[in-house]
C-alpha cells in the first residue's frame, strides 16, 4: 500500500493559519469566574459536598458561559435603568426650568432682593439666599435698561438676550449655573455657593456701573 507524503501540505496549512486572541476583558472575566468557582467548590468540599461533573471541562465551560451571560445581563439592565433615571431627571429639570425661578415671588427692587439674600444667609437658608441674589441680578439689569425683567422668561432666553452685553453674559451664566444646580439639580446649597453667587452679582454690578459711567461720559 502506497502512502502519500502530506507533511508539505500540512506545513503550508499551518503557516497560513492565524490564531486570533480572544478579548482580554473576556479572558480576565473567565479567569475571575473560574477562581470564584474553585473557591465555591473548595468551600463545599469542606462539608463533604461534591458537585457533579465539576471536573468535566465541558461542564465547567457551560457554567462559565452562564455566569458570563448572567453578568452581562445584569450590567445591561443596570445601565438601562441608570439611563432611564437620568433621562427622567433631565426631563423634570427642563420642565422646572420652563416655569422659571422668578414666578410667584415678591416684586422687589434689586437692593431689596440683596437685603433679602443677606437675611436668608443669616438664617443659614443658603438655597433661598442664592435665589434672592439671582433675583437681584435680574432686577438690577432691568432697572438700568440692560434687560427687561419678565417673570416667565427662561434663563436661556435671558442669556441670549444679553448678546449685546458680552461682558455680562459670563458672570450671569455662572450665577445661573449655581442656582439651577441647587434648585433643579442635585447640588447642595452651602455658604460657598452663596458666596460664589455674590461674586457673580458683584461682577454684574461693576460691569453695569462701568457702562453707565461710559454712557455718562459720552453725553
Amino acid at each position: 500500500m502506497k502512502y502519500h507524503d502530506v507533511s508539505k501540505p500540512l506545513s503550508q496549512m499551518s503557516g497560513d493559519y492565524q490564531f486570533k486572541e480572544p478579548p482580554q476583558m473576556l479572558v480576565s472575566a473567565q479567569d475571575f469566574l473560574a477562581r470564584i468557582l474553585r473557591n465555591i467548590i473548595d468551600f463545599l468540599r469542606q462539608f463533604r459536598i461534591e458537585l457533579p461533573d465539576v471536573a468535566n471541562t465541558k461542564s465547567v465551560g457551560d457554567i462559565m458561559q452562564v455566569l458570563i451571560i448572567s453578568s452581562m445581563v445584569v450590567v445591561i439592565v443596570f445601565v438601562l435603568f441608570t439611563l432611564y433615571k437620568r433621562l427622567n431627571d433631565l426631563q423634570r429639570q427642563a420642565q422646572l426650568a420652563k416655569v422659571g425661578l422668578a414666578t410667584g415671588l415678591e416684586i422687589l427692587d434689586s437692593k431689596a432682593w440683596k437685603i433679602k439674600a443677606r437675611e436668608h444667609a443669616d438664617n443659614l437658608d443658603w438655597r433661598e439666599a442664592c435665589r434672592a441674589v439671582y433675583m437681584s441680578s435680574l432686577y438690577l439689569m432691568d432697572e438700568n435698561g440692560i434687560l427687561k425683567f419678565v417673570a416667565t422668561r427662561t434663563n436661556y432666553e435671558y442669556y441670549y438676550a444679553l448678546s449685546s452685553f458680552k461682558k455680562l453674559r459670563q458672570p450671569f451664566r455662572d450665577l445661573v449655573n449655581i442656582v439651577e444646580g441647587i434648585w433643579f439639580g442635585n447640588d447642595t446649597a452651602t455658604k460657598r455657593e452663596y458666596e460664589n453667587c455674590l461674586e457673580g452679582l458683584t461682577e454684574i454690578e461693576n460691569e453695569i456701573a462701568l457702562k453707565l459711567k461710559e454712557k455718562g461720559a459720552d453725553v
